[in-house]
C-alpha cells in the first residue's frame, strides 16, 4: 500500500502541473507565439500542444482530484493524517469546486471567481511542496 499511496502522490503532483500548464501555455501563446508568422512550423506545433493542454484541462483536474481521494484513503489508513496533507487536499478540493463553478455556473465568463481560482492554484502549489517536504522527513 505504501508504494500505491506514494505513486498516487506523484499522480497528484503531475496532474497539478499539467492542470496549471493551461495558464502558462495561453500566456506564452499571447506574448510570444502570436507574433510569429502563421505558417511558422514552431507556431503550428505549439498550437497543437496548446490545444491539447487547454482541451484536457478539466480531464487533468478530474484525474488529480480522483487520485487525491484515493491517496487520502490509503495514506490516512497507513500513516494517519498529516496537517499539511489536509491543507493541500482541502485547497485542491476548493480549486476543483471553483473550476466547476466557473465552468457550469458562470459558463467560463471571467470574473472574481477566476482570480480566486488562480490565487488558489498558487497556494495549492506551495501547499503541495510543503506537504511533500514535511511528509518525507517525518
Amino acid at each position: 500500500m505504501y508504494t500505491l499511496g506514494r505513486f498516487l502522490g506523484y499522480v497528484i503532483t503531475f496532474g497539478y502541473l499539467l492542470t496549471i500548464l493551461n495558464y502558462f501555455v495561453k500566456w506564452l501563446n499571447r506574448t510570444v507565439m502570436a507574433k510569429r508568422p502563421k505558417d511558422d512550423s514552431a507556431r503550428m506545433a505549439y498550437t497543437r500542444f496548446m490545444r491539447f493542454i487547454v482541451s484536457n484541462h478539466r480531464v487533468f483536474a478530474i484525474i488529480t482530484s480522483t487520485a487525491l481521494i484515493a491517496h487520502f484513503l490509503i495514506q490516512s489508513q497507513s500513516w494517519g493524517l498529516y496537517p499539511t496533507g489536509i491543507i493541500a487536499g482541502s485547497l485542491l478540493l476548493v480549486q476543483g469546486s471553483l473550476g466547476g463553478f466557473g465552468t457550469y455556473v458562470k459558463k467560463k465568463k471571467p470574473g472574481v471567481w477566476l482570480m480566486v481560482h488562480r490565487v488558489v492554484a498558487i497556494l495549492l502549489g506551495l501547499a503541495i511542496v510543503l506537504h511533500v517536504l514535511t511528509a518525507r522527513f517525518s
